[in-house]
């Protein structure tokens, strides 16, 4: 294939042959690539290579294009998104005789199997649960608070299991709550709290009686509990119990379900993966990705595509 120069001047020709269905898509992909070639010139610069020079984007440069969207904080419908549009434009580019097709066979990402299954829940379903809870008495302002703890900071049951009324402090004027995880022996890391859960925590320990810096931040009910802190088990049980209330009764739904809930509500509002890593607290940045790949498969419009072809055919 003899090879022509590749620029942004080809992307309103590619464009034009892409006829996309929608104003957004075109958009979407002309600012994606763009960037593409922003970040071609810049990589021509660093190397001293004149950017208005024949470019021949290979392989490794739409790798660090992906790598550099990461870096920058991208939320993972925008990387999707815009991996995608670098994969049209240079499959056109093959097609019309341009340039080979160098993005083909680079990889977006590669997961872990044995953590694909994610049970999430919607916002207006949290809301739900949270509006079904019956706050007049103890059972329910404590029910309320974890529940809107776990959902919105993405704790661990065992964290929450280990953790104290003194663990939550004043870091930098926001509200942290240190944390044990799970093989950890010190209480090394900290999430911040929204006003609402720290409200709603204050809320429940009101109800309680000889509350210290040690007691525990959830407490078993009644003579039996003795002060002692709620165990993960009967965190699960709870859960599970609200989310009944109203219905929602799959198979997988527990304590995890909230903090799956937490990770890709935080994606679908923008958040960057970088940000969910964090937020998480993932030693691997896969764990998150997980989350990225459920959102990229929720929004695949082939199957509408397929039944549009088999219906206009």
């Amino acid at each position: 294939m003899a090879e022509k120069t590749i620029g942004r001047h080809l992307i309103p020709l590619f464009l034009a042959a892409m006829d996309a269905k929608s104003k957004a898509t075109e958009d979407t992909y002309r600012k994606a690539l763009h960037q593409f070639f922003n970040f071609m010139e810049e990589r021509a610069e660093a190397k001293g290579t004149d950017p208005k020079q024949l470019m021949d984007p290979q392989k490794i440069d739409i790798r660090k294009y992906r790598d550099s969207l990461m870096d920058a904080n991208k939320s993972a419908i925008t990387i999707t998104s815009y991996l995608t549009a670098v994969r049209k434009f240079f499959a056109w580019t093959q097609e019309t005789g341009i340039h080979k097709d160098v993005a083909k066979y680079v990889k977006g990402v590669t997961l872990d199997k044995e953590h694909e299954r994610k049970d999430f829940l919607t916002a207006e379903q949290v809301k739900t649960v949270l509006e079904a809870i019956d706050t007049s008495d103890e059972a329910g302002k404590r029910n309320y608070a974890l529940v809107y703890l776990m959902v919105t900071t993405g704790l661990l049951g065992i964290e929450i299991e280990r953790a104290k009324v003194q663990d939550i402090r004043l870091l930098d004027d926001k509200i942290v709550l240190h944390v044990q995880g799970k093989g950890k022996q010190d209480k090394n890391d900290y999430v911040l709290l929204p006003e609402e859960a720290d409200n709603r925590l204050k809320d429940y320990w009101a109800c309680r009686t000889q509350l210290t810096g040690n007691s525990p931040l959830f407490a078993r009910l009644g003579d039996a509990g003795d002060g002692k802190a709620l165990c993960t088990r009967a965190m699960r049980i709870l859960v599970k119990n609200c989310f009944s209330a109203v219905g929602i009764e799959q198979e997988y739904t527990s304590t995890q379900s909230l903090r799956d809930t937490a990770g890709m509500l935080a994606l679908i509002h923008n958040q960057s993966v970088k940000s969910v890593q964090e937020y998480l607290r993932h030693n691997n940045l896969q764990s998150t990705l997980v989350y990225a790949t459920h959102i990229s498969k929720l929004s695949n419009t082939c199957a509408d595509t397929v039944a549009e072809a088999i219906r206009t055919a």
